[in-house]
């Protein structure tokens, strides 16, 4: 009797094995624009509950990119624990779950705003103990693979661009207000307050 309870032991852990890894893989398929979530309109919903928004985080800051295939959101449980950059990308299996994108997850992350031409991504960074990584706007450039290296742009937050390049933001130095900088030969000109003579 003792060997048999063993033996059916063996036949059926396998078996509960799978149903367990199948349960667990449960999440749902999200196709099509949108992560498959009903286009946007005039009344204000909650995002993908329960994929984007959900009760353990706190998520914040969305943009997609100008073709729809990526989605760059802010998640994090509060600001002693690193709020992160998170990702999600279409494939033709349907969207990924969100993931830490790879530039981000060692300092505190915000804002993320793609430029309407995709080019190049803006948000804010910063990090309460480590007085070494520069407060404010950074930016990356697209490339082929993905995202190049961040860069530092200068003190300021809630970056936001237009089709000529200029791009707009709130000042964080002592004149703080919103401030815009054109983008010229290849470089962003200094800021200024654009309703301030």
């Amino acid at each position: 009797m003792k060997h048999k309870a063993i033996f059916l032991g063996f036949m059926f852990f396998p078996m509960l094995f799978f149903i367990g890894c199948a349960q667990q893989d449960k999440s749902p398929v999200l196709r099509g624009a949108y992560l498959g979530q009903k286009p946007p309109g005039m009344k204000p919903e909650v995002f993908a509950p329960g994929i984007i928004s959900t009760d353990e985080f706190l998520e914040a800051g969305s943009a997609f990119t100008p073709d729809l295939k990526e989605f760059y959101f802010v998640r994090g449980k509060s600001l002693e624990h690193k709020p992160a950059i998170m990702v999600c990308r279409e494939t033709k299996d349907g969207w990924t779950i969100p993931e830490v994108a790879p530039f981000s997850g060692l300092y505190f992350d915000f804002e993320p705003n793609v430029t309407p031409d995709g080019k190049k991504m803006f948000f804010m960074r910063f990090d309460r103990s480590d007085n070494s990584v520069q407060r404010g706007l950074w930016i990356m450039a697209r490339l082929e693979e993905g995202w190049g290296d961040p860069r530092y742009l200068g003190p300021g937050m809630y970056a936001t661009a237009t089709h000529d390049g200029t791009i707009y933001y709130t000042s964080s130095d002592e004149h703080e207000g919103v401030v815009l900088s054109r983008f010229v030969n290849g470089r962003y000109l200094n800021p200024y307050f654009p309703n301030r003579s």
